[in-house]
């Protein structure tokens, strides 16, 4: 419980349980009871798969209360490469808004630096350079076009580790 308060009814209340229920397969549900004030209360389950029928891929899903549905899928090309994608649909009858957006990713690891390239369905190609020149020292170049608002944006940083 977060701020409970049992005098005036108030607080957040989550609940949440995972089942293995193979060696595989994963599922879990999760409760979410908020009452901000005495008046007002609002409950959400959201609910979660996740399937792994083998060490380089896994596919999994989870819904967000009745509005949201999330699905994914990872996988490990090779021992350099890994790709991903997502899926993310939204209904809200009540506001009358439905959403939906898709993106796929991958990762490349060179030698000494780590390639990483995404793009969605709204028209957004981001891509990131990442190269070690020591032990916990690292420059980064990255990149962004989104072709529908037509902007672009370009970066460059250092990332020090300790």
């Amino acid at each position: 419980a977060i701020n409970a308060s049992p005098v005036d009814g108030t607080g957040i209340y989550l609940a949440s349980y995972l089942q293995s229920l193979t060696s595989k397969l994963s599922v879990g549900a999760e409760l979410l009871y908020q009452s901000p004030m005495a008046e007002i209360q609002e409950t959400s389950l959201s609910l979660a798969m996740r399937y792994q029928p083998s060490e380089d891929r896994v596919w999994a899903a989870q819904t967000q209360g009745s509005n949201m549905l999330t699905t994914s899928y990872w996988r490990k090309v090779s021992d350099k490469c890994e790709a991903g994608a997502e899926l993310v649909m939204l209904n809200v009858p009540t506001q009358d808004r439905r959403e939906a957006s898709c993106s796929a990713g991958m990762k490349y690891e060179f030698a000494a630096s780590t390639f990483r390239a995404m793009a969605d369905n709204f028209g957004k190609v981001s891509v990131l350079l990442e190269e070690r020149l020591a032990p916990g020292f690292s420059f980064i170049v990255s990149g962004e076009m989104d072709h529908f608002k037509g902007e672009n944006k370009f970066g460059l940083g250092f990332n020090l580790e300790s």
